[in-house]
């Protein structure tokens, strides 16, 4: 058990045992070891325990504040096969709400990119290698990790790297580099809707190897590679492109970051980093001080005073330290903090995110470059804006800038936006696994959680029906049924948004070995009316694989699934099919109470009318 729980548990039995049934109270409290001050509620710092194993963290945001972390496995670059990318949500207090895995067989995923769109669906973005071919993968999840979509693309040349997506009106736009073997170098933006149909594709030379790329507020797009900057239309036309002229310096390094009258980049090298400003047509506008920082790209965010908040690490005795700094419009360092603690860290590559609280979350990838062994190599930190009280850290005031002698000069290119194709290959199955998140404290003290569990034992066909105790509280899964009734064995998990006085209600219902029960409709109408429009298969338990496959009445494949919950939409080739019969053959596989696999099978007909 957690130490920083306090348990009360509660079995009840019922059904099967109705003749000696009786309800049970225990209480635990455990009150851990070394507790000091409890942490204030938003703030926490946590330890990636084994963060060998995993790299490029990324980080985003659902709609309600909860957190989205997605990591990759190292181990597949380094074997080239097995490839497994993790994705997790974690509320607004730092507990785990789901932590999933996913996993190809053939070859290796390299996660690059995730974001939330408005309905709170997940895309990831990233490269898949097979052999000598390389792709490109989206993967998109439901709020609750859930396979909706997995898709693989070829681009137009052998060799890729991908960069960065971002997501806008409905819109998907994914950022990279192609090249074939000896030939120049062309950057791609290519757009998805959100349903990951590939809609079009422009490529741009010169190009360098690293660089991100935005929507902008007009629609159109952004690009950064190193000392190149593009600016496309909204259709993927060249607006303007400059390239940085050389100097001493290194080129940028992240950026740009679309503020009002243009766009802010970082520039790196020697130590040193700066931010500077080019206005809407790409021309020179200021350049911060220099101030000491390693050479990691620093993500950049656009606080609601209108400052800019960046967070990098630079060079500590102990291995590296943690910085943060606001910029302000005009290109001035306001204040400068350092994260004040005895932990050793080495932060690396940094992501971060601001709430609308001012609260701020700190993604920290360990630095591959140092070896010195530390505490916490990698981490996940949450913090406000103030850390007065703290026992585990606090932030420090400092300032060490200097003035900025490094020339800039910007230089007109000379190009133009050509069509590019992303093939969609039609292969694009990927498999849900287990997966916990390693995360731990890293501080010695931490919030508390009361945990409070009620347990049921059911004979098969038998229900639950549970009421949660007040409004302040809300399911982990999402629904937002009170009561509730439950027919599937598991635990169902519900919160307060408390994050200073957490209660967590575990609601555990087991039952005997039962057959999974499942149900096909005999018709259904997908005529967009928001009622049957989907052949959707409803089962009381949780499948883990399923073959879904629909044939005409002349034995003509018209649609096949293999991920649960992506179901026959009435569609062959885009187009709605005739009314009519049509054969339904599912063959579906679920986990019984002991973790054994078990499989069923369907076959039916079925009647579409629109």
């Amino acid at each position: 058990m957690d130490e920083n729980y306090t348990y009360y548990i509660k079995c009840r039995a019922k059904g099967l045992l109705a003749d000696t049934a009786r309800n049970l109270w225990f209480l635990f409290f455990f009150t851990g070891l070394g507790f000091g001050t409890l942490l204030p509620a938003q703030n926490y710092f946590k330890k990636l325990e084994g963060a060998d194993r995993f790299f490029n963290q990324r980080i985003s945001q659902f709609t309600n504040g909860d957190l989205l972390i997605g990591d990759s496995s190292i181990e597949a670059v380094r074997t080239g096969s097995g490839g497994e990318i993790y994705i997790t949500r974690m509320d607004l207090c730092g507990n785990i709400e789901w932590s999933r895995g996913y996993r190809r067989e053939d070859e290796y995923l390299e996660l690059k990119d995730i974001e939330v769109n408005e309905a709170d669906e997940v895309f990831a973005y990233g490269s898949a290698y097979i052999g000598l071919d390389e792709l490109i993968f989206f993967l998109k999840l439901d709020k609750r990790g859930n396979i909706m979509q997995f898709r693989l693309f070829k681009p137009e040349t052998v060799d890729h790297f991908s960069y960065n997506i971002d997501l806008k009106g409905g819109r998907l736009m994914a950022y990279g580099l192609i090249l074939d073997f000896g030939t120049k170098k062309f950057g791609f933006v290519a757009m998805f809707d959100e349903n990951l149909n590939f809609l079009w594709g422009k490529k741009f030379t010169p190009f360098a190897s690293t660089g991100g790329a935005y929507i902008t507020d007009d629609n159109g797009f952004i690009c950064r590679s190193d000392q190149y900057l593009f600016k496309l239309d909204p259709d993927g036309e060249l607006v303007w492109a400059t390239e940085l002229a050389p100097n001493d310096y290194n080129s940028p390094v992240s950026g740009p970051l679309e503020v009002s009258g243009g766009y802010i980049l970082q520039a790196a090298g020697n130590g040193q980093s700066f931010f500077y400003k080019v206005d809407d047509s790409g021309r020179f506008v200021w350049k911060s001080e220099q101030f000491p920082a390693k050479s990691f790209p620093i993500d950049m965010q656009e606080m609601q005073n209108g400052n800019i908040s960046g967070v990098y690490s630079v060079k500590g005795e102990n291995g590296n330290r943690l910085c943060r700094l606001e910029l302000s419009p005009d290109g001035q360092i306001r204040s400068q903090e350092f994260m004040n603690t005895d932990i050793s860290i080495k932060p690396g590559r940094i992501f971060n995110l601001l709430r609308m609280d001012g609260t701020q979350v700190i993604s920290a990838n360990p630095d591959p470059t140092e070896i010195q062994a530390v505490d916490v190599p990698g981490f996940l930190l949450q913090t406000a804006p103030s850390t007065a009280g703290e026992t585990c850290f606090d932030w420090v005031r400092f300032q060490d800038t200097q003035p900025n002698q490094v020339p800039l000069s910007f230089m007109a290119l000379d190009t133009v936006s050509l069509p590019t194709q992303m093939t969609f290959i039609n292969n694009s199955n990927i498999n849900l696994i287990s997966f916990e998140i390693p995360l731990v404290n890293a501080c010695a003290d931490g919030p508390q959680t009361e945990l409070i569990r009620e347990d049921t034992i059911l004979a098969c066909g038998e229900d639950w029906t549970v009421m949660l105790p007040s409004a302040e509280f809300s399911w982990l899964d999402g629904i937002r049924e009170n009561p509730r009734t439950f027919s599937a064995p598991g635990t169902y998990t519900a919160r307060n948004e408390d994050c200073g006085a957490q209660v967590v209600y575990e609601y555990v219902l087991d039952k005997p070995d039962c057959l999974c029960q499942t149900y096909l409709p005999t018709a259904f109408s997908p005529n967009e009316d928001g009622r049957n429009d989907l052949l959707e298969l409803y089962a009381d338990c949780e499948l883990v694989h399923m073959e879904y496959t629909v044939f005409s009445r002349w034995g003509e494949k018209v649609f096949e699934s293999n991920i649960p919950g992506v179901f026959w939409d009435g569609r062959y080739r885009g187009r709605l099919v005739p009314n009519g019969l049509y054969l339904v053959k599912v063959n579906y596989q679920w986990m019984d109470k002991d973790g054994n696999l078990q499989s069923g099978t369907i076959i039916q007909s079925v009647t579409l009318l629109k």
